[in-house]
């Protein structure tokens, strides 16, 4: 079982590599992000997010920032925040279908996939699989993972097909 009320570890840190950027914030964030610029080699504070969460995922997609889930030391959340830097704000996106926190995502075709995680501070681990398109502004459910997961790290990554389809054969 997972508590969501560990001491956190100060080495506990998510990082996000945006071209000329790196954000960064804890597994217990409370409403604080850093960012590293990288030409001028320094960090410093990020406008706060409006809500407390630890164990939230990530993602950079279309110019904006996207912090999604978490726990706020009582419940699991399924709220997220849009940052825009360009007006350094955060407001924010509709509710996912599911409350989850140690969840996996990724960012492809500019929509936003949040995988498993863990919902009901750690009684249940998921497999479903949301997706968000910021332009629609909305959340849909995906296929499922093929089992439970959580703490997935995860990546986008384009691969053609006969590629795949060489593999499967050459196995």
């Amino acid at each position: 079982m997972f508590s969501p009320h560990a001491t956190p570890l100060s080495s506990s840190v998510n990082l996000l590599l945006v071209t000329r950027s790196w954000f960064a914030f804890g597994k217990w964030t409370k409403t604080h992000i850093c960012t590293f610029i990288l030409f001028l080699d320094s960090w410093d504070f990020m406008t706060s997010m409006t809500t407390n969460r630890c164990y939230a995922v990530a993602a950079w997609c279309k110019g904006k920032l996207y912090v999604i889930g978490g726990c706020d030391g009582r419940s699991v959340l399924s709220c997220g925040e849009m940052y825009d830097p360009n007006v350094n704000y955060w407001r924010p996106i509709p509710l996912m279908n599911t409350p989850r926190m140690k969840s996996g995502i990724a960012v492809y075709d500019e929509q936003i996939y949040v995988f498993g995680g863990v919902s009901d501070l750690g009684q249940t681990i998921l497999s479903s699989v949301e997706c968000y398109n910021p332009s629609g502004n909305r959340w849909t459910f995906v296929s499922p993972l093929p089992t439970e997961s959580f703490d997935l790290q995860c990546c986008a990554v384009e691969i053609p097909y006969k590629s795949v389809a060489s593999v499967m054969i050459d196995e």
